[in-house]
């Protein structure tokens, strides 16, 4: 009978040797399991800021179809997705952030890489590497331009139980930078409430993870359409062969680069993986550090998800000075 479960033949003088459920029940089950969570995950939600709420994409429908991928692979961006078990709340992503927040794998790699005192994510999104810096470093500065990225990395932070450890600042990083050096050559400090009085802190690291362009960012087309500099990308039969540090937005990387090395010398990049090793080595030509040492030192790791390369991790600095341990 359909949705029964039947009993198995049994062997020798045992009456049976256990259970067989058939598919009708097994369907029930996951179609029962998934009403569950449903339920689960309304309760939660309705206890979350109407704002971030309504910018929060918390099942896969909600997702443009070329996204879902990033639905499969949600408990790779956050293992605590299914909700924390001491609070039972859940990560929250708005569209964008489904697809350019670091996987926690990776940012806790990155993160013990960057160990320090005071690290600043200059472009945090939605806190996916804020949360792992603060599990590695003192303290940590969080900025994003987005008010609305920094409400939900805010809450993420609480999800994982760090935000304690975590300054978040709604703000531009390059106006940051200039509050930093103002205060830092003329010991005067910032009027703008926005820094929270973080421009006077001894940064000992800055990552920078900007945004590479969309999910369409290595698609030869996209990379030549935005390549706006006239540069020579090189090519392939499909396209241009790497993808021009020039289309890191909102400046272009070297500029990004050049604003935090006024700042420290220990900086951390995450970029495309098909980017121009001699372009990221050149981005490190001409500042202070190089010209003391005589010569230009960065440290690349590709950043692996399963047999997939995810993205390269560049390190400049004494950051190039990690021992290898885990």
């Amino acid at each position: 009978m359909a949705g029964k479960k039947e009993r198995a033949k049994g062997t020798g003088s045992e009456p049976y040797s256990g259970y067989q459920v058939n598919d009708a029940s097994l369907e029930r089950q996951a179609k029962r399991k998934a009403v569950l969570e449903e339920e689960r995950k309304r309760r939660v939600l309705s206890n979350i800021d109407p704002v971030l709420k309504q910018h929060a994409v918390t099942r896969a429908r909600d997702l443009p179809v070329n996204m879902r991928k990033y639905w499969n692979n949600r408990h790779d961006l956050f293992s605590l997705f299914d909700g924390s078990s001491e609070t039972g709340q859940i990560p929250l992503l708005d569209a964008e952030s489904w697809y350019s927040v670091t996987p926690e794998a990776i940012a806790a790699r990155i993160a013990e890489r960057c160990r320090c005192n005071t690290v600043v994510d200059a472009f945090c999104g939605a806190g996916g590497n804020a949360i792992q810096f603060a599990f590695t470093c003192e303290r940590v500065i969080a900025i994003d331009v987005d008010p609305i990225k920094v409400a939900l990395a805010r809450w993420n932070a609480k999800v994982y139980g760090v935000d304690d450890r975590i300054t978040f600042l709604v703000g531009d990083f390059f106006d940051y930078v200039k509050a930093c050096r103002r205060f830092r050559d003329e010991g005067v400090r910032d009027d703008a409430q926005a820094w929270q009085g973080s421009e006077t802190a001894n940064i000992d690291v800055i990552f920078l993870s900007p945004p590479w362009g969309g999910v369409t960012y290595r698609d030869p087309s996209s990379i030549q359409a935005n390549n706006h500099t006239g540069e020579e990308l090189g090519s392939t039969a499909s396209g241009p062969a790497y993808y021009p540090l020039s289309l890191l937005a909102p400046t272009g990387g070297k500029v990004m680069f050049d604003a935090a090395s006024s700042l420290t010398s220990n900086v951390a990049m995450f970029l495309p993986r098909n980017v121009d090793l001699k372009e990221v080595v050149g981005l490190a030509e001409g500042t202070e550090s190089t010209e003391e040492k005589g010569e230009v030192i960065v440290d690349v790791e590709e950043q692996f998800m399963g047999e997939y390369c995810k993205a390269l991790s560049c390190y400049f600095g004494e950051l190039t000075k990690f021992d290898g341990s885990w």
